[in-house]
């Protein structure tokens, strides 16, 4: 081509290399060349497909974060209102699939604890009908000349309000406990103690029902970092439970020993009773729980006396459980802290 040419290189009459010149515009030279053009085309649509990608990649993704986060807004503005059987279906394992997952167990979580509210404030609202009801029944025969006024009312309607006035005392326990507002004094106290204080308290029940009590206690255990009086109002409330499943002429164990751990001593009420399934061991710990929810509750007890217990001690920094074979009776643990300069 015209304006084209080049110069050999040579060294010692060896071709060395070869040095091509071009003019000072290279489009005189090329002119209009059909491979530049096509590739200026293809850079344009290149150019021009990588935009328009862009643009439905990043919309394609901002539809795809943004509608499960539109979900989790609109589910939690329903939940807001009072409905808490929102669910989110999102099954992506990305930080948004976590949070509906998080968003899910926390629905499932306050709509099982609403119900157990629904389920306390009709139970605690029975418990205290009851009573009374009770009272006024017989107040009321007797105002209106129904009944004659005599001993055996009045020890009944003395019997229902002390009743009553042990529900309402419980109802605060298990209040001031569950917000940690139970008011402890710890020192170290002996299980041998405890033990004792248990037996001598329980000794009238268990004479009325003609129970006999096997207490086994080993030997040189340590002291436990207790508030005294609340733990004694721990065990009388799980042997106060075990008298009242234990049939007429049964027998009750109470134990204490070390934990496998040396960190705590161990205590144990085992009753006479026909003991629970093991689906119901942890639920006999909750408030007014049944065991036959088609029987009356007894009407010797609140159906506080365990969660108070459990309240209690977990207070005191120890663990509470039940443990039974079906016929074969119930047994309650509790594993208590052994004093600091004790526990070696």
């Amino acid at each position: 081509r015209v304006g084209y040419f080049c110069q050999v290189l040579t060294q010692d009459n060896e071709i060395i290399g070869y040095l091509f010149f071009l003019p000072e515009n290279p489009r005189e030279f090329f002119g209009e060349h059909p491979v530049l053009n096509r590739i200026n085309q293809l850079l344009i649509f290149s150019a021009v497909g990588s935009v328009v990608l862009a643009l439905v990649l990043g919309l394609v993704l901002s539809r795809t974060m943004s509608r499960p986060l539109k979900e989790l807004s609109s589910a939690a503005r329903r939940a807001a209102t009072g409905d808490l059987s929102q669910k989110v279906d999102i099954k992506s394992k990305d930080e948004i699939g976590v949070l509906a997952n998080s968003f899910n167990q926390m629905m499932e979580d306050l709509e099982r604890l609403m119900a157990s509210r629904r389920q306390m404030t009709a139970d605690i609202a029975h418990d205290l009908r009851t009573p009374i009801s009770v009272i006024l029944g017989h107040s009321e025969a007797v105002h209106d000349g129904v009944i004659e006024p005599s001993q055996e009312t009045f020890e009944i309607v003395r019997d229902e309000a002390l009743r009553l006035e042990r529900l309402v005392k419980d109802l605060k326990d298990l209040s001031m406990a569950d917000v940690g507002k139970l008011s402890l004094e710890l020192k170290p106290v002996s299980p041998d103690q405890i033990v004792g204080q248990l037996e001598k308290s329980s000794l009238p029940l268990m004479v009325s029902k003609d129970l006999s009590l096997q207490i086994e206690v080993a030997e040189d255990l340590p002291a436990v970092m207790v508030d005294e009086d609340r733990i004694l109002q721990v065990e009388r409330n799980i042997m106060d439970n075990a008298i009242r499943h234990t049939p007429q002429g049964g027998k009750i164990s109470v134990a204490a020993r070390k934990d496998d751990t040396g960190h705590f001593v161990q205590f144990e009420v085992l009753d006479g009773g026909p003991g629970v399934q093991p689906e119901e061991l942890d639920k006999i710990f909750n408030r007014f729980y049944r065991t036959d929810p088609s029987r009356q509750r007894d009407r010797e007890g609140s159906g506080l006396g365990l969660a108070i217990a459990r309240s209690i001690t977990e207070q005191h920094g120890g663990k509470i459980w039940a443990e039974s074979t079906p016929g074969n009776g119930l047994s309650i643990k509790i594993n208590l802290p052994i004093a600091e300069n004790q526990s070696s």
